[in-house]
């Protein structure tokens, strides 16, 4: 099996397979590789006849890997959707199975001068299936998941580089904190910063501050508020970050982990692993917020939060409403001895 990242240098190098199966939750990588692939493998003059998507799994698609290329182009063949590895309802399983036997089949005699990709949208591979188990082997299993805080900082750092700029990684640390590592956001807010500091070539904490990264502020001073038992001011943070246009569900998983930031704040105080690629100033402000919050409170906190978001993917509430009443027994937590 191989990384995201592993694939994307493989085929900048020109070393590239004849099946590529994506998985994983960082939709960045999948888009990145096939958009990779395609600049590689598919002159542009040839686009409209050797580049394919297909909207679900066809076994047509193993037929026409052998039909006549057209051009000098490669033929690159992408099928969105994908359910070979998991996720297809009872209804589909015997069609699928046909399509795995059919990729087997393939792989032991691959067409030359085509690349298959299969998008499938499952966070995990099942490795029970003995399709997966062959593709982990040959190395056409890709994974595509969220890198960790220290790879997201490095990439960050690396897009500001190929745009000509020095990100400083204390900056680069507040936008991937900012951003709860989704890639998408992070290259956006560094093209942002890119922008912001014109001809200049570094770019700081204080410059990240200034342009952006609101919604990670925003949610410090949410902590803070909650942990100072400042319900006004805590819900005044969340109308604030709905009016942005902020999912619930989003604003739920950043709190969720400020919470868990503050466990290891409270447990190990500021040398703790878990805070050990924030900048000095966001761990200095969590450690001071940890002082004030009691282990009861963040017991209580959690279990807050574990309610709260089996409310909203379970439709039981409306998810703003709830986000609210939540932070004010958050808040009202707060209070108890």
């Amino acid at each position: 099996m191989s990384k995201a990242q592993e694939v994307l240098k493989e085929i900048e190098q020109g070393r590239i397979l004849p099946v590529y199966v994506l998985f994983g939750s960082e939709s960045y990588w999948r888009q990145a590789i096939i958009q990779r692939l395609r600049q590689q493998l598919v002159a542009k003059e040839w686009e409209d006849l050797n580049f394919a998507r297909f909207d679900q799994d066809d076994p047509e698609v193993f037929h026409l890997t052998r039909t006549p290329l057209f051009g000098g182009s490669k033929r690159l063949m992408v099928l969105e959707d994908s359910q070979l590895l998991g996720g297809s309802n009872r209804g589909q399983q015997g069609r699928m199975e046909a399509i795995r036997q059919s990729l087997l089949a393939y792989l032991e005699r691959p067409a030359p001068d085509c690349c298959l990709v299969f998008n499938c949208l499952v966070d995990k591979a099942d490795r029970r299936l003995k399709v997966a188990k062959r593709l982990a082997k040959e190395g056409f299993l890709v994974e595509c998941n969220p890198p960790s805080t220290g790879e997201a900082v490095a990439w960050s750092v690396a897009l500001a580089r190929e745009a000509g700029k020095r990100l400083d990684r204390e900056a680069a640390a507040y936008i991937v904190e900012g951003n709860s590592r989704r890639l998408q956001d992070i290259k956006n807010e560094v093209e942002k910063l890119v922008l912001f500091v014109g001809d200049g070539k570094r770019i700081g904490l204080e410059e990240a501050k200034e342009a952006g990264a609101a919604r990670s502020a925003v949610i410090f001073d949410l902590t803070e508020s909650l942990t100072a038992q400042q319900s006004h001011k805590a819900v005044s943070s969340v109308q604030f970050l709905l009016r942005q246009g902020e999912p619930p569900a989003l604003i739920v998983f950043m709190l969720a982990r400020q919470f868990r930031l503050l466990w290891a704040a409270k447990a190990e105080g500021p040398r703790s692993k878990e805070l050990s690629y924030l900048p000095r100033f966001v761990v200095e402000r969590l450690v001071k917020a940890a002082h004030h919050a009691s282990w009861r409170y963040l017991e209580n906190a959690f279990a807050i939060m574990v309610e709260l978001d089996y409310t909203i993917k379970t439709g039981r509430g409306e998810p703003a409403r709830a986000l609210e009443l939540a932070v004010l027994r958050l808040s009202a937590a707060a209070q108890r001895p």
